[in-house]
């Protein structure tokens, strides 16, 4: 593999609504498809790409399936590997009452990647999973020269991390906004960071 774009999940109504999604199986907002659709025609301007992977949350896998149709690419994979951090008992609370009902927890969850959230995952348990998904697909990837993952806010931060050899605690106060595109590329000695929290809006609107 010498190229690795990836992209976060288009917005869902939870993501509106500051609610905690982790392994909830949010579906894509409207917003979210015309997000994906937007940056679909980006991609459509860049090196093409052999296979997506995706994870198994349904607005992954819909925001997965909206830019390989627009690309014509019908070599799509699933992996429960590629889901986002499970949230344990926050799942499917706002922000505010995350911040009323677990303030300590919270606390120590988002200055210690090792801390679990209570009944759920910690943020080394995401990138244990990126660890195990590019130590399977090894030999796949090495006839593939550019691929596509579809992921999730917290997972790409922890992608980051794993892929630049960066300490895991920094790179989640990364931005990673909806349906923003990242692009590593690999060179002779290491890989580069070439694009981060990129969005792009079909009217040409960049940021």
């Amino acid at each position: 593999m010498k190229r690795l774009y990836l992209l976060r999940h288009g917005e869902t109504e939870w993501n509106a609504d500051s609610r905690i999604q982790g392994s909830m199986d949010i579906p894509l907002s409207d917003e979210g498809r015309r997000q994906a659709s937007s940056i679909s025609m980006f991609i459509k301007k860049l090196p093409p790409i052999e296979k997506v992977f995706h994870s198994n949350l349904k607005r992954a896998k819909e925001t997965a399936n909206i830019v390989s149709k627009s690309i014509g690419l019908n070599n799509l994979e699933e992996n429960p590997l590629l889901r986002e951090i499970n949230c344990g008992l926050w799942e499917g609370m706002r922000l505010e009452e995350l911040l009323k009902d677990y303030q300590n927890e919270y606390g120590m969850w988002r200055m210690d990647p090792s801390f679990q959230c209570p009944d759920g995952e910690s943020v080394e348990d995401v990138k244990k999973r990126i660890m195990e998904f590019f130590l399977n697909k090894s030999e796949e990837l090495k006839k593939i020269e550019t691929i596509l993952i579809v992921a999730h806010g917290l997972f790409n931060r922890a992608m980051l991390s794993f892929i630049m050899d960066l300490p895991l605690q920094q790179c989640r106060y990364f931005e990673q906004d909806n349906c923003a595109l990242n692009i590593f590329v690999w060179g002779e000695v290491m890989p580069h960071l070439a694009l981060w929290n990129f969005t792009y809006n079909c009217d040409g609107e960049e940021k």
